[in-house]
Parts: structure tokens; sequence; C-alpha cells
């Protein structure tokens, strides 16, 4: 081999080094998020059980839009 083939042939190896550690990276990284967001969702009450949170209302829902319209604030002139 040519002195220009090695010098190619170590660059592609040191790209793909590169790219292989950066996948490692972001595979741990997505574990943790993973692992983060899982904590969360076990920590978080069932939907509707958190006062502080209003229920969400199908839009065709007529008795509870009419709930709603009935305490919407007044609208600011």
């Amino acid at each position: 081999m040519t002195t220009a083939e090695v010098y190619v042939t170590a660059a592609f190896l040191v790209f793909l080094a590169v790219v292989l550690a950066w996948l490692v990276v972001y595979a741990f990284k997505m574990r943790r998020l993973e692992r983060e967001v899982e904590e969360m969702a076990a920590a978080d009450p069932e939907p509707g059980q958190n006062p502080d949170v209003p229920k969400v209302v199908p839009a065709g829902d007529a008795d509870a839009n009419a709930e709603r319209a009935s305490r919407a604030p007044e609208p600011v002139s």
C-alpha cells in the first residue's frame, strides 16, 4: 500500500471510531431519559386524580361544554 492509502485507511478508521463512540453515548443518553420518564410516570397520579389539573373534556360533550362556558371569564372590553 502507498502512503496515501495508509492515511486514507487511518482517517476512515478514526471516523468510524468517532461515529461508534457517538452512537454509544447517544444510546446511554436515551436510556437515561427513558428511565427518567418512567420514574415521572410512576410518581404522577392517575389522570383525573390531581385536583390542580383540569379534566379534559371532549369537544362533543354538550353538558360539559355548557358547564365550561358558564365558568368562562367575562371578555375584556
